[in-house]
């Protein structure tokens, strides 16, 4: 569950070609169709990102990944075949189970770097042979077609220390747990009644093959969940009397718990990233997948860039590098305040604050333009305005001002304050 977690997030993540280029500003360029061929190669670079957008006929490039990260946690080792073409150039990309690819260090003209003897999995046919490292079932693929991703192996070079080898006596114990659990299931004996002729006396005892019976017969009729509650019917002079550990203690709780975080930790994932806790805090679940992102996702996705740019992207063009990025893990509170100092800071455009928002961004002007609102021009001060602002006084100087304006326009200028004066009699 912890590994199908793990590569669901690799199947999300995206990649991206570049070019060095010391004329721009992060050293690198992307990757155009427009990018000529190189020296006498017959493939553009472009054809690198063809390649990757399909890797073959049945994976997308999200479910080529997955299977590489299933391999490399299951067993230490991801292999791809590098198919080429007749421009001796990769054209499909196939992950290749570790089980079934022996390598083999044999070194001739055909093979100068060796090669990998890929048993088949379900030989067919009458005259099929089961494979084995010494047979010559399954092809050769060379080693120079065979591009390699491991978790680095102490010894072997050319093997990989596969997590689950590290977690073999862990995990070994989790299972038994779990089976010990599960045979305290099928096989307890949990009658509903029970029937006690203890009083009776004078019985005799049984033979050796009437009690192998009796045993046989009782535990047809009352091990298992689908016998709980039978009823029980002893015979003369028996009582039946509990034995061994109670289900309860069978359980292993505490243990259960202890090996689950161990390993889940030795793979890299936390429960609440794994979907095994059920939570509502937001700021846990954002921390738990940081977390993953951190130090799981993030150190795979460089592994994989740089194992891709090593061995695949030779072929299409030189100073080519390879990016592969996980889906981000955003705090969205977090997020929203990183954006807010942006615009008040006017560092931001308009559709770049929609491509944030992961909202369509627009072909028109204004999209360009810095984000923000922009402080609109002082308006002219109103008649009166100038003393201060009202209740301060100037309210007063200003409805005098309007009064006197009012009557002069009339032809009548009263004396004195004409707030003061009385109204005329009709």
């Amino acid at each position: 569950m912890a590994i199908h977690r793990i590569c669901t997030q690799w199947q999300r993540a995206e990649f991206q070609v570049f070019k060095k280029d010391p004329k721009h500003q992060d050293g690198k360029r992307p990757i155009t169709k427009d990018d000529p061929t190189e020296g006498d190669r017959m493939v553009k670079p472009y054809h690198l990102v063809r390649v990757l957008e399909r890797p073959n006929k049945q994976d997308s490039f999200g479910k080529w990944l997955y299977r590489l990260g299933q391999q490399k946690y299951l067993t230490g080792t991801s292999l791809t075949w590098m198919v080429p073409n007749k421009l001796n150039a990769p054209m499909e990309l196939y992950s290749i189970p570790t089980a079934i690819a022996i390598p083999q260090p044999a070194v001739n003209p055909d093979f100068p770097d060796g090669y990998y003897r890929i048993q088949p999995v379900y030989p067919y046919g009458p005259f099929s042979s089961y494979p084995a490292p010494s047979s010559a079932v399954g092809a050769a693929v060379p080693s120079q077609w065979m591009m390699r991703m491991q978790f680095p192996h102490p010894l072997l070079r050319y093997d990989g220390f596969s997590p689950l080898t590290a977690l073999r006596q862990n995990i070994d114990t989790f299972e038994m747990i779990d089976r010990s659990r599960h045979y305290k299931m099928r096989r307890s004996f949990n009658p509903n009644l029970v029937l006690d002729f203890s009083e009776i006396e004078g019985a005799q005892p049984f033979q050796e093959a009437e009690l192998e019976r009796m045993r046989a017969q009782i535990e047809e009729a009352h091990q298992g969940p689908e016998n709980n509650g039978n009823l029980f019917v002893p015979p003369p002079g028996a009582k039946l009397t509990e034995m061994g550990a109670t289900p309860r203690e069978m359980d292993y709780q505490s243990g259960w718990t202890q090996q689950l975080e161990f390993i889940l930790a030795a793979l890299g994932i936390t429960k609440p990233a794994a979907g095994m806790v059920d939570t509502s805090a937001y700021a846990q679940l954002y921390a738990s997948l940081k977390q993953l992102y951190w130090l799981t996702l993030e150190p795979d996705m460089e592994d994989l860039g740089s194992e891709l740019t090593h061995h695949l992207a030779p072929f299409f063009g030189d100073d080519l590098i390879v990016e592969v990025r996980c889906k981000r893990i955003d705090d969205q509170e977090q997020k929203l305040g990183l954006l807010n100092v942006a615009i008040q800071a006017k560092a931001i455009t308009k559709n770049q604050v929609l491509r944030e928002l992961d909202f369509p961004m627009t072909k028109e002007e204004w999209g360009d333009e810095i984000a923000g609102f922009e402080a609109p021009p002082e308006q002219p001060g109103m008649p009166g305005m100038e003393g201060g602002m009202p209740g301060q006084g100037g309210l007063q100087a200003g409805l005098e001002q309007n009064q006197q304006g009012i009557a002069e326009q009339l032809g009548e200028v009263p004396e004195g304050n004409p707030l003061d004066q009385a109204a005329p009699t009709p």
